[in-house]
């Protein structure tokens, strides 16, 4: 499940969600709406839960589909870890859904804020994040490789929320943490950005910030 949603979930909230204001704004529809008994904060926040729902109703069902042949087939199902699993993923939807409603305020065309939120995915998914630390150190050190990526470096790469997501589901699932897929297995002490608490703070951050920027711009914006 990690294998597959870690990489669909994000890709159906953008799809999902990145026309959700932009729309509205270059039909006309959004100062129709702004005419009624609602203000630009209902129209943010009512965007955002609609969507997510239909994120997050997708979600449910692959769970409940895998949760459901794993009994069939006889497999072990731990019914606190699925569930403790199931909400760690739909923080990781909350998360793409709000950055692609976000770009959606920004912008009244439906392609712009399509390909803004592509680009963001794109940075995420296949970890262009990370890159950014060792770009840094490369200028600093005169276009030379560091030997080791320095501790802040670290903290930032752990700052993308798929990473984050990962960390959260190594709490979740340890004996996970020597896979391929999920990286290398840090050992203890444990530093406070590979802590779990750490990786779900992170992913709160990006559901919230993001939200209030983009509100606090769309406040005030012509539509």
């Amino acid at each position: 499940m990690f294998m597959i949603l870690s990489g669909v979930v994000p890709v159906l909230a953008v799809v999902a969600s990145s026309d959700a204001v932009a729309r509205k704004r270059s039909r006309g529809t959004l100062r129709v709406m702004l005419g009624l008994p609602y203000n630009r904060l209902d129209i943010v926040a009512g965007t955002f839960v609609g969507r997510y729902a239909v994120v997050a109703t997708a979600v449910a069902l692959y769970v409940s589909v895998v949760a459901l042949t794993s009994v069939v087939i006889g497999g072990p199902l731990g019914v606190e870890r699925l569930a403790a699993f199931f909400a760690i993923t739909l923080l990781l939807a909350m998360v793409f859904t709000g950055l692609a409603v976000c770009l959606s305020l920004q912008t009244r065309s439906v392609t712009r804020a399509f390909a803004g939120s592509l680009v963001v995915l794109a940075v995420f998914l296949f970890r262009l994040w990370g890159f950014v630390p060792t770009v840094v150190e490369l200028v600093r050190n005169g276009m030379v490789a560091p030997e080791t990526m320095p501790e802040w470096g670290v903290v930032f790469q752990q700052l993308n929320p798929i990473r984050a997501f990962t960390s959260a589901l190594i709490g979740l699932y340890p004996e996970l943490a020597s896979t391929h897929f999920l990286g290398e297995v840090v050992e203890p002490p444990v530093p406070y950005y590979h802590q779990p608490s750490f990786a779900l703070a992170v992913l709160a951050g990006w559901v919230l910030v993001p939200l209030v920027v983009a509100y606090l711009r769309f406040r005030t914006a012509d539509v």
